[in-house]
């Protein structure tokens, strides 16, 4: 499990949580393509290859910089339908039992469900990326995903794992049902052989991926591809409208930034986690830094992350209360010989999001609106065509020697802390890319929970035990405590890339 190691590479390359579709976006570098030609291919890869972290069917943000230059971020974050009313989302007793800990809604209908679904932005979002930055002909960029799914999605034991513990939920569309589970309602179940490993048919998906590549965005935002999509929904009681793909619209925006140490960060702005990266940074910078990575280095992140936490819950109603949100969104990096690099996080934000799968698509649709807190009167409360609060917060930093590091994470709420201890591990400890990804980690919350790798010790646990109510764990696959890292390294010796040492399926490679 801890075993992985970092990739070197002169012509650049790709780190991301799925190996196939980390070597689907190197094989776009050694085609000639630059970093965001490679970060299409790994995104629409990644849709296919674990859809239930991702796809055409969400929203995510992508930031794209070269050494020593201002990034640009392409912003194509969710926003709630304009015919979303908050009356349709009832509060109930209890709490919730997705993502996030908000009071529970009457059926799940903010979380599961046609109700729970916003516009998907992400195949706008790619192709503005594209249009801006991309060099290679749009369809060059999709034809590994289709081939994916051409090929239908392979049950090992990972996939078995993820549909056993969704099984549930997916059983309540009766599309999603018919293509991840089988007959009796239950998990396909894998074989014991390479040879009898069965697959789950994705053609639907992939004939939709041909048209895309053929025309576009405009066939979901103008064509019959989005009029299919919104009446998927409405056949199940939902209110997605064509309109709401024009008010969706992905936007080019200013990425947030904070000096640290001598280091730029840039990070995601707006709604979403990279401005609290951004302020936990400026606390912690003022801090003396300790002289190893041991009690105190990590008493000084619960410093500098738990007010951060507790700003942006205040002031934006964020979802950092505690709460089980596993890891649904995927983070992948790219870098190109040129110094163009990438660093992405897109989402379906739950495991298969809304869990309700467009028949005449075969897209897996998001649950944007579980991103919402359903108490009315609040600063994240739901409403019409509102944009939804992330945790998302793809960064890039320039180091002092003309060097890019490009980071992010994974795994909801647990983002914000994994990124800024990366950073930290790095710029602080000294920790090369290799080693402060393998370093153990901590999650903390606003109210000062501390979630803490075992494998820290009683020494650091000691000292954490002064700073919050610490709770040591084991650092799992499922379910993940700590969130799925990725990063990459572009220096003057060229690139290190290390995908995350837990997430079974990660990888990197080198053009």
């Amino acid at each position: 499990m801890f075993e992985k190691t970092a990739v070197y590479g002169k012509r650049g390359g790709v780190v991301a949580q799925h190996r196939g579709a980390a070597e689907a976006g190197a094989e776009i570098l050694r085609a000639g393509g630059n970093a965001v030609d490679a970060a299409l291919a790994t995104a629409f890869s990644l849709g296919v290859l674990e859809p239930w972290m991702s796809g055409i069917g969400g929203g995510g943000y992508i930031l794209i910089g070269r050494p020593g230059e201002v990034p640009s971020l392409v912003d194509f974050s969710l926003r709630a339908p304009a015919g979303v009313r908050p009356t349709d989302y009832p509060v109930v007793a209890g709490r919730s039992s997705d993502l996030f800990p908000w009071p529970s809604v009457d059926g799940e209908r903010n979380t599961r469900g046609p109700l729970s679904v916003c516009a998907p932005t992400a195949v706008a979002g790619l192709e503005l990326a594209w249009r801006r930055f991309g060099t290679l002909p749009w369809k060059i960029l999709l034809e590994p995903a289709i081939g994916f799914a051409r090929q239908g999605l392979p049950v090992d034991w990972y996939t078995q794992l993820i549909l056993s513990s969704l099984a549930r939920d997916l059983r309540h569309d009766p599309a999603a049902k018919a293509r991840f589970l089988d007959e009796g309602g239950a998990s396909i179940a894998t074989g014991w052989t390479a040879l009898s490993r069965p697959t789950i048919d994705m053609r639907t998906l992939s004939d939709t991926l041909e048209i895309i590549a053929g025309e576009g965005s405009r066939a979901i935002y103008r064509g019959d591809l989005g009029r299919d999509l919104v009446l998927d929904v409405a056949e199940r009681g939902g209110v997605l409208d064509m309109r709401d793909f024009d008010a969706a619209a992905p936007r080019l925006v200013e990425p947030a930034q904070a000096g640290y140490r001598g280091y730029r960060v840039w990070s995601a702005s707006g709604l979403s986690g990279g401005v609290t990266v951004a302020k936990a940074l400026q606390v912690l910078g003022a801090r003396t830094i300790p002289a190893a990575v041991r009690g105190e280095f990590y008493g000084d992140l619960v410093e500098a992350i738990v007010p951060s936490l507790r700003t942006r819950q205040d002031q934006l109603g964020d979802s950092s209360a505690p709460g089980d949100d596993g890891s649904c969104t995927t983070h992948f990096c790219v870098a190109d010989a040129q110094g163009l690099t990438v660093s992405a996080t897109l989402t379906l934000v739950s495991m298969f999001g809304s869990k309700v799968l467009s028949p005449r698509t075969g897209i897996m649709l998001n649950n944007g609106m579980a991103w919402f807190d359903p108490v009315p009167g609040r600063a994240n409360s739901i409403g019409p065509a509102k944009r939804c609060l992330s945790n998302m917060a793809p960064t890039l930093v320039h180091t002092p020697d003309g060097g890019l590091i490009a980071v992010g994470a994974a795994g909801g709420r647990k983002i914000i802390p994994a990124v800024v201890q990366l950073l930290a591990f790095i710029i602080d400890g000294g920790l090369s890319m290799q080693a402060a990804m393998l370093q153990p980690r901590i999650d903390v919350h606003h109210d000062r929970t501390i979630i803490a790798d075992e494998r820290l010790g009683e020494e650091i646990g000691s000292v954490l035990y002064s700073h919050g109510r610490i709770h040591l764990v084991e650092n799992t696959v499922f379910p993940n405590h700590f969130g799925i890292t990725g990063a990459l390294l572009l220096s003057k010796g060229g690139l290190e890339a290390m995908p995350d040492p837990v997430a079974p399926r990660a990888g990197a490679a080198c053009a």
